[in-house]
């Protein structure tokens, strides 16, 4: 129901995702990146892209596994429900995560 809304308000839900990636901004514990990511990447797609390839580079050696499956989570979500857009798209789950012991590894999105 939220998403088929997003998708009716426009504008309107872009704002309100916006306000709510700002409310985690400073929190860098990995639940709220993962928050602040998910209201970005419905914000402004292109913003949430480069987030997602900042947060890649600060977790490529110290995230623990259960971090990388909880931000997978979050992409599938949207990818699934269509919010998922422009640049961003490259980094949902299905095309860019792959198994490797002991974390899940971001590989840059293909071009």
């Amino acid at each position: 129901m939220l998403f088929r809304s997003a998708r009716a308000a426009g504008p309107r839900f872009r704002l309100l995702s916006k306000q709510a990636s700002d409310c985690f901004a400073a929190d860098l514990a990995p639940a709220a990146q993962i928050e602040r990511i998910y209201h970005l990447l419905c914000a402004d797609p292109e913003a949430g892209a480069s987030g997602l390839e900042t947060l890649n580079r600060q977790w490529s050696s110290s995230a623990y596994p259960e971090d990388r499956y909880a931000l997978a989570a979050v992409l599938k979500e949207l990818e699934d429900s269509q919010l998922l857009a422009g640049r961003a798209r490259a980094w949902a789950p299905a095309r860019r995560y792959r198994r490797k012991e002991p974390f899940i590894e971001l590989d840059a999105p293909v071009s």
